[in-house]
């Protein structure tokens, strides 16, 4: 059974890795590409209800070859992909974050886990709360006695803390708990 799909597959294949790409085959955005496939889809559409009027008459109502409804295709055939490229657009845009530096600690932290060969979905990651500071994260690391490819990045004051050996990655969210202010209280 599975020979019966492999036309279907050879023919949609190419198709689907030049929509699948970042930036398709022509540099085209998502957005542009979604409404230039619905539009061939919606013309091959119209061609084919004719080509079959044409063929076999009688198989599909009659064409309509009134110049109004003739307009009101062309109109649609126009419409519809323009209302979904800004659809498509208006999805795929993001709100700016509540919390860059956040985003910028991730950011540099999962860098510096690529920098260090380690495969970040091969790899177990642990977040730790209730660590007030960097210090406190570095000492409880150090007692671990773990062989670190990724040592507390990023440097200086972050709200993350990253730390990773090959068998698991540590990311502390410092200063983020209730047990963290109480730790501050404490100290």
């Amino acid at each position: 059974m599975n020979w019966l799909a492999v036309p279907l597959r050879w023919l949609l294949a190419v198709p689907a890795r030049w929509m699948g790409s970042v930036r398709g085959a022509f540099g085209w955005s998502l957005p542009t590409r979604v409404a230039v496939i619905l539009a061939i889809f919606l013309a091959l559409c119209v061609i084919g209800y004719y080509v079959a009027a044409w063929i076999a008459p009688g198989a599909v109502f009659d064409p309509k070859t009134d110049p109004r409804f003739i307009i009101s295709w062309l109109v649609l055939l126009v419409t519809i992909p323009i209302a979904a490229y800004y659809a498509v657009r208006s999805w795929l845009e993001t709100e700016p974050s509540q919390y860059p530096d956040i985003d910028e600690a991730w950011n540099l932290g999962a860098a510096a886990i690529a920098r260090a060969g380690i495969n970040i979905d091969q790899c177990p990651l642990y977040l730790a709360t209730g660590i007030a500071s960097p210090r406190d994260a570095d000492n409880l690391i150090q007692a671990m006695d773990w062989k670190l490819l990724v040592d507390g990045k990023p440097e200086g004051k972050s709200p993350l803390r990253w730390y990773a050996s090959q068998d698991a990655i540590v990311v502390f969210l410092l200063d983020a708990s209730a047990a963290s202010m109480l730790q501050r209280l404490v100290e």
